[in-house]
């Protein structure tokens, strides 16, 4: 059976399934809104538990591993981190980090992110970012700047071309793709970002005519069903 959610007015960025309980599920959209559903397995339905106001159209949102705390992007370029108490209906934003200038594309959270602390975000003209946050006993959060990579290619960037970013299964490489149209084919540009060596990273450019794809598998990535070592 097919379940339809009809709640957000405008296009949805985002759905996220709590950690702790696969019944509960958050979306947000460029309506300005995050929704909180909980599944009836039963009906096969979902009832929607809260509306969460926002500022700004949402472009992204990410759940920390325990569902603790919820990383949210902004269209300006803001990520919110909210400490997060859906069962007590508390939402109380705890940080705001602000290196980003434009339209935020997508933040990825590290593996290993409740030890290292670390995050990745990707604007739209292509500025990487990767960043940590240190959670204060009070649980606000401060943020630290680790890498600012600005892409080589940067005109490309401002044309919104499709753009990913992943994490390493066991965090210690970050793989960067973003594409562009020349000629009716698609120049595919990454780059491997090694944790240990920030200054060390593999670009590659390729061309091809099928839609990106991108994702890590073992120690290698995938691009276009095409395995680089």
């Amino acid at each position: 059976k097919k379940i339809t959610i009809e709640e957000h007015k405008n296009s949805i960025s985002a759905l996220r399934f709590l950690h702790q309980d696969s019944h509960i599920l958050f979306s947000s959209g460029f309506d300005k809104y995050i929704a909180i559903w909980k599944l009836d397995e039963n009906n096969l339905t979902f009832e929607r538990l809260r509306k969460i106001p926002a500022r700004q159209e949402i472009t992204d949102m990410k759940l920390y591993p325990n569902d603790k705390y919820l990383f949210v992007g902004f269209i300006n370029g803001e990520i919110n981190i909210y400490l997060c108490d859906y069962k007590n209906n508390s939402f109380n934003a705890v940080g705001t980090y602000y290196e980003h200038d434009d339209f935020l594309n997508s933040i990825v959270l590290s593996p290993n992110i409740m030890e290292d602390g670390l995050f990745i975000s990707l604007s739209d003209k292509g500025k990487l970012i990767l960043a940590e946050i240190n959670i204060k006993s009070n649980d606000k959060i401060n943020f630290k700047t680790r890498k600012i990579f600005p892409f080589e290619n940067k005109n490309h960037f401002s044309k919104g071309d499709t753009k990913k970013i992943d994490w390493s299964p066991e965090g210690s490489m970050i793989i960067s793709v973003d594409h562009q149209l020349i000629q009716d084919k698609k120049i595919i540009h990454a780059r491997i970002i090694f944790l240990e060596d920030l200054e060390n990273t593999q670009p590659l450019i390729g061309h091809v005519s099928s839609p990106l794809i991108a994702k890590f598998s073992k120690c290698n990535y995938i691009l276009n069903n095409e395995t680089f070592q």
